[in-house]
């Protein structure tokens, strides 16, 4: 699946943009695309500069939280990959 990297391009990026943008550098760590991967969370890094650029609606705490758990677990698996690659 790739990610819709238009969202960050015309308006506010969703955390649904960051989840598939880290599931993508994911999907780029186990073919060993390296460069792919660097490229991705070079996007990912604005992604999340912008997404968490006060202020921040307390409401949206629970989901933001969650979906940062997510990122967090996939970030280890692609530590992981990169390790053994």
């Amino acid at each position: 699946m790739e990610p819709d990297m238009s969202a960050g391009m015309n308006s506010q990026p969703s955390l649904h943009t960051l989840l598939e943008l880290t599931q993508h550098m994911l999907q780029m760590a186990q073919i060993e695309d390296w460069q792919t991967l660097v490229s991705l969370e070079e996007i990912r890094k604005d992604v999340i500069a912008t997404l968490f650029a006060p202020p921040l609606a307390a409401e949206r705490a629970p989901g933001i939280a969650a979906v940062i758990r997510e990122i967090l677990a996939i970030d280890q698996q692609i530590i992981a990959l990169g390790e053994v690659g």
